[in-house]
């Protein structure tokens, strides 16, 4: 689909919680179904080269074939890309800018801040 604006509450334990700006990519149904299915191809296609290499290919086909898969639903089940972010980190209290953030979104989540060190809780306002 396209990027979207939303705002999201930094919290940290003993610390008031912060409002920040972010960007968030949400995928489409199409864009999604294409990613897992070219993550099986691409591991299928692996799992096809693998054959050909002696020794390894009895470890490496099998896991190919059961990991592309696995794979393709972990691709297909990310409906929204947390790309950047922009507020004030509730610990440290320093306005920042988290340009590429870059972390799976389907609900609250956790990242470093760049200044304290702190992991920081991150969910939608």
């Amino acid at each position: 689909m396209s990027d979207q604006s939303l705002m999201l509450r930094l919290s940290f334990p003993g610390e008031k919680p912060t409002v920040a700006n972010a960007v968030v990519y949400e995928w489409s149904m199409l864009e999604r179904v294409m990613r897992a299915a070219i993550g099986l191809a691409l591991g299928w296609l692996g799992a096809g080269i693998a054959v050909f290499f002696p020794i390894v290919h009895w470890v490496l086909v099998p896991s190919l074939l059961v990991g592309a898969p696995v794979f393709a639903i972990v691709r297909f089940t990310e409906a929204r890309r947390l790309k950047s972010m922009k507020g004030s980190c509730p610990r440290c209290k320093v306005e920042r800018e988290f340009p590429k953030l870059e972390l799976r979104f389907n609900g609250p989540r956790s990242f470093t801040c760049d200044g304290c060190g702190n992991l920081i809780e991150l969910e939608q306002a």
